[in-house]
């Protein structure tokens, strides 16, 4: 092994001793405990990864696998509420069939074709029985009820609206235009009366009864259009909380509208068309067929007889207690106790002059209704107080968020891949030529090709270190591998997958130096399967390039790559998820997008939804602009092939934002003012609204609740450090990578030995874990050798792995290679 700076050492010791370093005591923290919470809180990594100055490469790599575990260990988790999961209703239906629901910008009538009736809402639409034998002719005519949804009323939309839905959102929206509903209630057959006169009508229904809405009403007063146009014109009917035959001077108690009251029938006169009726001790004489307040309840009187028995007077009246007045009038409002409610049109059917086939009417708000789901939930019919349309919000599915940003000349999207591990691709403008390119800018080794592109070089083909290359395996899973090293001696290349933070190393062909020209297979392990690199010499004597290296993958998914939860099923040709554009001048491939500074649009990506049941299948565009006053690239509002809902303003206080929304639910969230963001939400399945409806005190069951939103947080720039840079070993967290002979912090930790050996065999490396009394922790990786130090960052960086092992303050770590591994612990 190398020596190192004593100087250094004993500074570091000195530190150290003034510290207190001491290894874990064993009721205190230990090495299961890593990575959260000894480096890594709420989250956030809190502390430096240190290698040797002096070090060799593969402690380098080693630190950045450790760094790559670290990475996808850096996350924050948030319960985030998804609302509802599949709710149910207590006393109603639900607007759902299968396959087909009530999707973004989709009315209810769409799912509910059909009219409701007594097999939907059993208590509201019961069929009855019309039984009456007043008048000159007797009917007992079966009877049902029914709800009709109107075509063009009750839609589920995306919008915002300054009055009535601040918050842009999903509502289920009804129209002050157009109908609600249609109520019927159908007779059988017909229900026949005495034409003669306005005065046989009345008679043939007076004090019959029909039950309408779940309520039972007595007709009062029948009335035709005109003696000529014998078709009843108006029906007046009473109902009441409490319908009872009282008996002259006999008190009933009953509580009505919170309050218990207490009623008298005083008197009948004798002609039997006036009750007078005590409440609470308030004595007011009632028509029959009419109503009065009394005390503030509404009394109602349907019928009133006279008895005269020995001694005494038994009269009896049929009140209504907490009344009401309906009263419907052919093509005019229903009226409620006298007053019109606007919206409402009856419209009662005739048949021949003589019989009475149908009673209905249809609604129509006054104002537009809203239901967000949250704050405003539901909506009550106004006429009879018996039903209610429910807003549940959306069904609740697992999301994502892709992320694409700009700031100055660059953008980045960000995304999880299909096994989720978080994908980064980024764009430069070159502000020398104002080209556009893949990658973090525009030299040779900091770009990022596709596939089938190409890095040309021109001395020697380690100038393509550092370039990185898009790889997408046959299942869509997307990797971005970077060259880390061409090592000519030992005819090796070396490939870092930046996306799972995993190296590998293969055989790359050189000759005295220079790498043979053709096609060489290269292995990238971590799934993602291999690349063909092609080395093609003499490309372009005139411009000096010497060779030029093409990237082929050979598993690969084309250029379509899949996220978390977009697997591309059911899109156009299974092409779903992420599609980055190649720039193309003439039809020709390019690596770089020339004009950006005239702005020009210049396409970034698309994004394609899945497709089921006639929704999503949507190819999402997103656009990247040059803005000359700012001298920046500026992201455009994105495209598609429809939106449900497009450039909806995300409140009334903020008009800086907006939301395009497409049918499968996807929402990107777009800042319109500086255009420097749009966040995609995507959801594992197309989502549809919650809706039912069902009687005014229903109850509806959510089955949602919270899911684990997970965020990855960078560790900061500046995390990796040198063993020169660390005066104070105590003053942070740090992992320290290799032992003593090629890292000072390393020999500090230990004592300063002076064999640096000491302790170490060839083959075995140990994890160690340091405590000083500032609260501090350091974690020790180190091997006799390199492949052995190598070999332990490698267990770090798979903690998941080797959880079983790591315990206690120390393990040993032994193997020949670097898949051959094991972890004991130290006797």
């Amino acid at each position: 092994m190398k020596a190192i700076n004593t100087k250094k050492i004993v500074a570091l010791t000195t530190g150290l001793a003034m510290v207190g370093a001491t290894i874990f005591g064993a009721a205190a923290q230990d090495l299961s405990q890593y990575p959260s919470p000894l480096f890594i809180k709420d989250g956030v990594f809190d502390g430096s990864i240190v290698v040797g100055e002096l070090a060799k490469t593969s402690d380098v790599v080693g630190s950045i696998e450790l760094a790559a575990g670290l990475q996808a260990a850096a996350v924050k988790k948030t319960a985030v509420s998804v609302g509802v999961g599949s709710s149910t209703i207590d006393k109603g239906v639900k607007i759902d069939k299968t396959g087909t629901h009530v999707g973004p910008n989709r009315f209810i009538q769409f799912v509910q074709d059909t009219a409701l009736d007594e097999s939907d809402l059993p208590n509201l639409l019961a069929d009855g029985l019309l039984d009456e034998d007043e008048g000159e002719t007797k009917n007992k005519v079966d009877y049902d009820q029914e709800l009709t949804l109107i075509s063009n009323s009750g839609q589920l939309i995306f919008t915002q609206d300054d009055d009535d839905a601040p918050t842009a959102g999903w509502y289920l929206h009804f129209a002050d235009n157009a109908n609600m509903y249609n109520f019927t209630l159908d007779f059988d057959e017909n229900v026949d009366y005495d034409n003669t006169s306005s005065t046989t009508i009345d008679a043939d229904f007076n004090t019959a009864k029909l039950s309408i809405l779940g309520k039972e009403y007595t007709i009062t007063d029948v009335n035709p259009v005109s003696s000529a146009n014998t078709n009843i014109d108006k029906i007046t009917m009473l109902a009441g909380d409490t319908t009872r035959w009282l008996t002259q001077d006999e008190p009933l108690t009953r509580e009505i509208s919170g309050g218990k009251h207490t009623f008298v029938l005083v008197d009948v006169n004798e002609n039997e068309d006036k009750c007078g009726i005590s409440v609470d001790g308030t004595i007011q004489w009632v028509d029959v067929g009419s109503t009065k307040t009394v005390t503030g309840i509404q009394i109602g009187v349907t019928d009133a007889i006279t008895v005269h028995s020995a001694g005494k007077d038994t009269d009896v009246c049929e009140v209504n207690l907490g009344a009401t007045e309906l009263e419907l009038k052919d093509g005019n409002n229903v009226k409620l106790n006298g007053v019109e409610i606007d919206g409402s049109t009856v419209d009662i059917v005739n048949a021949d002059g003589n019989s009475l086939r149908t009673l209905g009417f249809v609604f129509e708000p006054d104002d537009d209704v809203y239901l967000d789901g949250k704050t405003t939930t539901h909506y009550t019919e106004p006429i009879f107080d018996a039903f209610t349309f429910w807003f549940d919000g959306m069904n609740s599915d697992k999301s994502e968020v892709i992320d694409f940003q700009a700031s100055g000349s660059s953008a980045t999207l960000k995304y999880m891949n299909s096994d989720n591990k978080e994908v980064k691709i980024q764009w430069k403008l070159n502000d020398t030529d104002n080209t556009l390119v893949l990658g973090t800018g525009a030299a040779i080794d900091d770009r990022l090709y596709l596939e089938n592109q190409f890095c040309d070089f021109v001395t020697a083909i380690t100038e393509c270190e550092g370039g990185q290359f898009l790889v997408i395996t046959a299942g869509g899973e997307a990797h971005v591998v970077e060259i880390i090293d061409f090592d000519t001696s030992d005819s090796k290349i070396t490939l870092k997958d930046v996306t799972y933070g995993s190296t590998t190393e293969d055989d790359f062909t050189f000759a005295a130096g220079v790498p043979a020209f053709g096609s060489q297979t290269i292995d990238l392990g971590a799934g993602a399967g291999a690349v063909v690199l092609t080395v093609q010499s003499d490309v372009n004597e005139t411009s000096g390039t010497v060779g030029r290296i093409f990237f082929n993958s050979t598993t690969g998914n084309g250029d379509f790559a899949e996220t978390s939860l977009n697997d591309g099923g059911g899109a156009p040709s299974n092409q779903g998820g992420i599609l980055l554009h190649r720039f193309r001048t003439n039809g020709v491939d390019e690596q770089y997008a020339n004009g950006m500074g005239g702005n020009a649009t210049i396409q970034a990506f698309n994004f394609t939804e899945e497709a089921e049941d006639n929704y999503g299948g949507n190819s999402l565009r997103f656009n990247l602009t040059y803005d000359t006053t700012d001298e920046d690239i500026n992201i455009l509002a994105p495209a598609a092939n429809a939106f449900a809902a497009s450039a909806v303003d995300a409140s009334d206080t903020d008009d800086d934002h907006e939301y395009y929304v497409t049918n499968w639910s996807t929402e990107v969230y777009f800042d319109s003012e500086d255009n420097d963001f749009a966040k995609i939400t995507y959801y594992d399945t197309y989502r549809f609204g919650q809706i039912f409806i069902g009687e005014a005190e229903a109850k509806i069951t959510s089955s949602g609740g919270s899911v684990e939103s997970v965020e990855v947080q960078q560790i900061p720039v500046g995390s990796a450090k040198l063993d020169k840079d660390i005066t104070d070993w105590a003053a942070q967290n740090l992992v320290v990578v290799g032992g003593p002979c090629a890292n000072t912090v390393a020999a500090a930790l230990m004592g300063n030995p002076a064999d640096c050996t000491s302790g170490f065999k060839d083959g075995e490396g140990i994890i160690k874990l340091y405590k000083a009394d500032t609260g501090k922790v350091a974690l020790l990786a180190a091997g006799y050798s390199a492949l052995d130090t190598r070999r332990v960052t490698r267990v770090l960086a798979n903690y998941k792995d080797y959880a079983a092992n790591l315990k206690g303050t120390e393990v040993k770590v032994t193997g020949t290679t670097l898949t051959d591994v094991t972890v004991s612990s130290v006797a």
